[in-house]
């Protein structure tokens, strides 16, 4: 439907435009009416019409330069001008200052605009047609730079499984059809036009999209990766299928940039969890072969029969360790395997920054997930900035990584030093409660036992429970109640006494309050 509004100072206009046609039959929708400039800006800005009646007066300069002020004003919609001249260099005047159509107002009658609306409608579908087209290359850069963005997390290992789901993918226009992945990398130094501009990436994804299912991103500075997901299963099929994409890849860039290039390729994976693995093989085998090339393309898997490629295990081992730390809250473990962490890092001659960045990711993430886990700001790890990945992206050599583990691992030590002896006051609360539930609970007196003040020990248990200390104590209260009413036949008094309350009454609203039934309606439906 075509948006309409209707603006005249008289009432009768405005009505017999608006009611004396079937506008919904033709496609149109009058959705308001103006008596004047102001309110007509007023539902231009928030309606956003297609089509404008407008009735004009006279032929003062500032009637007629409505129509001007409207198109200066950016506002995407045709004017149909009704007058009462019928001086054509007038009208002409009016339709030269940009409206569609002049009506004169002495042979208004609905029929007239009826038999006018199919023709109204051509020229906005038309005018439609080109905005279309041009917000559809907005739209198409817009998607290439937020799939260039998901493509390098996906590589970097940066999403989770939950992440990686196929619905949450194609909202960024990436689909995977088949379980097979390769990655292949290339650097590229050009002094000419940036690689990984999105004009040259765009250009790229089509021409390479050609040859089957390949995502393109910009992983890094000079560097190109392509996700390249087949079908076929047989190990033969594979290689042949690579190399084909492989060299129409190379030919690409030799046409259309003039630069010889060498593309790194990775093993075959299943599974997307297995992208960023693939990355890293990809990087590896750059590593490995950047001054010794004798091929334009590099093999992984190659390399790695020959033994050139060694396998950092040790270094991927310290993300379980530390996973596994973090949810025993130890924090002497957590600082030895940051030690380890930087020794490991200290010993092995050579090392790839590429996978150093692969496994800080991965340990971000696991960290990430535990502060979250316990409840506390991950600005108090990162500061307020909250930029771990960016970091890592930027650092460039062994000491910049070594420096960013220490004081991580000096943070986390805090961070769970901190929320450990927390938690070691919140089991006393709770142990009090299990061991004093029958008698009367004081929460000062709770404080003073283990060593807090009344206030922070309400804060400190709100924080950590999601629930205040009193209402602690009552489910914990009610939940041995509901234990007696479904296994003993105790009078519902016998039980309020056992409890900690002394009046049953009391004991029975708060009951049916928590519970939304009575102690005995309760134990009609459960008693054993």
């Amino acid at each position: 439907m075509y948006k309409v509004i209707v603006v005249s100072e008289y009432a009768i206009t405005r009505i017999g435009i608006s009611y004396s046609i079937f506008w919904e039959k033709y496609g149109y929708t009058v959705v308001g009416n103006a008596a004047n400039f102001k309110e007509m800006m007023v539902l231009i800005k928030s309606e956003q019409p297609d089509l404008i009646f407008i009735e004009i007066n006279d032929k003062s300069t500032q009637q007629v330069n409505l129509t001007e002020i409207v198109k200066l004003k950016g506002i995407q919609c045709e004017l149909i001008v009704i007058g009462s001249s019928d001086d054509k260099n007038y009208i002409n005047k009016v339709l030269d200052l940009g409206a569609l159509d002049y009506i004169e107002k002495k042979y208004f009658e609905p029929i007239k605009i009826v038999e006018k609306l199919d023709y109204y409608k051509d020229i906005l579908s038309e005018k439609n047609k080109d905005i279309l087209k041009d917000n559809k290359e907005i739209s198409k850069d817009i998607m290439l730079a937020a799939q260039s963005q998901i493509l390098k997390e996906l590589l970097y290992g940066r999403r989770n499984e939950a992440q990686l789901n196929p619905n949450i993918l194609k909202l960024y226009g990436v689909y995977f059809s088949y379980n097979n992945f390769v990655v292949m990398m290339t650097k590229i130094r050009n002094n000419g036009e940036s690689m990984g501009n999105r004009s040259t990436l765009r250009f790229f994804q089509e021409i390479v999209e050609e040859g089957g299912i390949t995502y393109i991103c910009n992983s890094s500075l000079n560097e190109l990766s392509f996700i390249y997901n087949f079908r076929v299963t047989e190990q033969r099929e594979q290689s042949f299928i690579v190399n084909e994409m492989a060299k129409r890849i190379l030919s690409i860039i030799k046409k259309y940039y003039q630069v010889n290039a060498t593309i790194f390729i990775s093993g075959f994976h299943e599974g997307i969890n297995n992208i960023p693995l693939a990355y890293l093989q990809s990087c590896q085998a750059f590593k490995m072969k950047q001054n010794v090339l004798s091929s334009p393309f590099v093999y992984y898997d190659e390399l790695k029969s020959d033994g050139t490629v060694k396998i950092y295990e040790s270094l991927d081992n310290y993300v379980d360790e530390l996973d596994i730390a973090l949810k025993e809250t130890d924090e002497v473990k957590i600082k030895y395997i940051s030690s380890r962490f930087i020794n490991e890092i200290h010993r092995i001659n050579y090392i790839e920054l590429s996978h150093l960045k692969y496994v800080l990711s991965a340990v971000t993430y696991v960290i990430n997930d535990y502060i979250e886990t316990i409840g506390c700001d991950l600005g108090d790890m990162w500061g307020k900035d909250l930029k771990p990945y960016v970091i890592i992206e930027n650092l460039e050599n062994k000491n910049d990584f070594i420096e960013f583990i220490q004081h991580m691992g000096e943070k986390l030590v805090k961070i769970v030093t901190e929320n450990k002896e927390s938690n070691i006051y919140i089991k006393k609360m709770k142990d009090y409660v299990k061991t004093h539930y029958t008698e009367e609970v004081n929460i000062k007196k709770v404080a003073n036992e283990i060593g807090l003040t009344t206030s922070y020990m309400s804060t400190l248990f709100k924080k950590n429970t999601g629930q205040t200390y009193k209402d602690y104590l009552i489910n914990y209260r009610l939940l041995k109640a509901k234990e007696l009413l479904s296994t003993t036949t105790m009078q519902v008094a016998t039980i309020s006494q056992k409890i900690g309350y002394d009046n049953e009454n009391y004991f029975s609203k708060m009951f049916k309050l928590k519970t939304g039934v009575t102690p005995s309606s309760y134990r009609n439906k459960y008693y054993k």
